[in-house]
């Protein structure tokens, strides 16, 4: 007999939570865990795995007793290339070439599409954003982040 599955985006989110909950934990032994009353430098990670542990149970359990069928929707694969490989762009330019630069490459290849059919809605996005990040970063947290490649 097999087993009808009508929760599968839980089921895997579950398997998720446990392979990462189990290896903070394992991990966590690393480092003196302690007690609750002297608490070591792995005992925070070894409580973080064992609430995620717990937490992908209760999801597999859910996944497992669904009534009413949850398929995972097929997902176009451009959009999270390109939110990826915005990061890594910004991580990349942010030291040579500056905030401005680098949250202008960032914002660009995340709303890719969004900037082709509205260049200023994209243009808004930008200039809120980095003007916002440059404030909070630079200025108020003192920072040192270049704005510009100059600098």
């Amino acid at each position: 007999m097999l087993l009808r599955v009508n929760g599968p985006k839980d089921l895997l989110a579950g398997l998720i939570f446990i392979v990462f909950g189990l290896a903070t934990f394992w991990k966590s032994h690393d480092y003196e865990v302690g007690s609750a009353l002297e608490m070591g430098p792995g005992y925070f990670p070894a409580a973080m795995g064992v609430v995620l542990t717990i937490l992908g149970i209760a999801a597999i359990a859910r996944g497992l007793t669904l009534k009413v069928a949850d398929p995972i929707t097929p997902h176009k694969l451009e959009p999270l290339l390109l939110i990826f490989g915005g990061i890594i762009a910004f991580s990349l330019l942010i030291e040579t070439t500056g905030l401005l630069i680098a949250a202008a490459v960032l914002i660009a290849m995340a709303c890719y599409r969004r900037l082709r059919s509205n260049p200023l809605e994209v243009l808004a996005i930008y200039v809120g954003l980095t003007g916002f990040s440059a404030f909070l970063f630079v200025y108020l947290f003192e920072m040192q982040l270049p704005l510009f490649w100059w600098r």
